[in-house]
């Protein structure tokens, strides 16, 4: 599991740095060394995804990187303070094999709480039983909430624009009942994003791939019709469409081009 962990923790990134991203795809490619180079300043500066992976490089003795446990279990304490759970597991381990059982045990019960299920399956091979999962439970109380939100504010921004384009009374046999007003084309904001509840209702945070960071861009459909759509959840974290949307114009619909930084089908 060690072996993929360095990419799939960038799902819970909202805003991973470049040095994390380009040590990732090192790692992926077995130099790790070159991870190291790129993970080490990033871990050094505070990067709790960066200390874990630095973490997983010591503990693993990967590389020119030394195999020790005890400076692991320093890289994956430092990351565990700040929150992220996968680095509570790791030092529980290191720990339980120190003997350090109780504080191992209350690192565990932390990430269950979480709802992590290697922290729960530990607990219960302990004999112990696994607290109830209320801080993974709030987090999706307050996820919904803001999805309602969103909701909510979709629902008076389509009713608003039905109202100002609602279909007149037929007044010539020539009217067709089909017609809509000229949609907006898609257009590049100035402003970054690291999901699409950075740029709110009608806009996508569109990145390139492996990027955790892109640009807001309004949304809209294959024909340039733009779409009232709500923030999704899963466009937080990188891109891991590794070919993206597009690497040429001819692989978009027609009257789109490709962006070729960000691999995306846009209507300019």
């Amino acid at each position: 599991m060690k072996w993929i962990f360095p990419l799939l923790i960038l799902f819970f990134l909202s805003g991973c740095s470049s040095q994390l991203e380009l040590g990732n795809k090192q790692y992926a490619l077995g130099n790790y060394n070159q991870a190291a180079s790129y993970w080490n300043p990033a871990a050094q500066a505070g990067d709790p995804y960066a200390q874990f992976n630095v973490g997983l490089l010591w503990e693993g003795g990967l590389g020119s990187t030394p195999k020790n446990k005890n400076e692991a279990s320093q890289w994956f304490l430092l990351s565990a303070k700040q929150g992220y759970v996968p680095a509570m597991v790791k030092l529980a381990r290191i720990q339980f094999d120190s003997d350090y059982n109780e504080t191992a045990i209350s690192w565990l019960n932390l990430a269950a709480r979480w709802n992590n299920t290697e922290a729960k399956t530990l607990l219960n091979s302990k004999g112990l039983t696994a607290p109830y999962p209320d801080l993974y439970e709030q987090q999706q109380i307050n996820e919904a909430a803001a999805i309602q939100n969103y909701a909510n504010i979709l629902t008076g921004v389509i009713g608003a624009y039905t109202s100002t384009y609602s279909t007149p009374q037929k007044t010539s046999p020539t009217y067709q009942s089909t017609y809509r007003p000229q949609a907006p084309t898609q257009v590049l904001q100035e402003a970054s994003c690291s999901s699409d509840f950075s740029c709110g209702v009608g806009f996508q945070c569109v990145k390139a791939p492996l990027k955790s960071t892109g640009v807001c861009m309004q949304s809209v459909n294959e024909y340039g019709t733009r779409e009232f759509t709500i923030p999704n959840t899963n466009s937080i974290g990188p891109n891991m469409n590794m070919n993206g949307q597009c690497s040429f114009t001819t692989d978009c619909p027609i009257g789109f081009s490709c962006d070729t930084k960000l691999k995306a089908c846009v209507k300019k």
